[in-house]
């Protein structure tokens, strides 16, 4: 049996976190309700194609969707964790990152 293909909706993406050669795409479906699927590119290779109005890298390993941040709570040595909202996934901010929140 082959495998499906699927056409995920940029503005339906949360995050995208970068697992080695791969990079994990969480989502929304048609319905709302959080979905995952991995996709055979790293996150560099993806980032350049992203919104930077839109898509800000928060960790090396992870880029947020803006529009799916609930809240952020600052943490120690200039980290932040970011709160996304319906998900209980919580990314952590790097400090190289964190100033995208320091106006927030």
């Amino acid at each position: 049996m082959g495998q499906a293909l699927r056409l995920i909706p940029v503005d339906r993406v949360d995050y995208l976190q970068s697992d080695s050669k791969y990079t994990l795409v969480a989502w929304r479906n048609d319905e709302g309700a959080a979905s995952e699927a991995v996709v055979r590119l790293p996150l560099k290779d993806l980032l350049p194609q992203l919104d930077p109005e839109q898509f800000v890298q928060v960790h090396r390993s992870a880029i947020v969707n803006l529009a799916s941040i609930s809240h952020v709570v600052r943490g120690a040595n200039e980290t932040a964790d970011v709160h996304l909202k319906g998900r209980a996934e919580v990314l952590r901010a790097s400090r190289s990152f964190n100033h995208h929140f320091r106006q927030m």
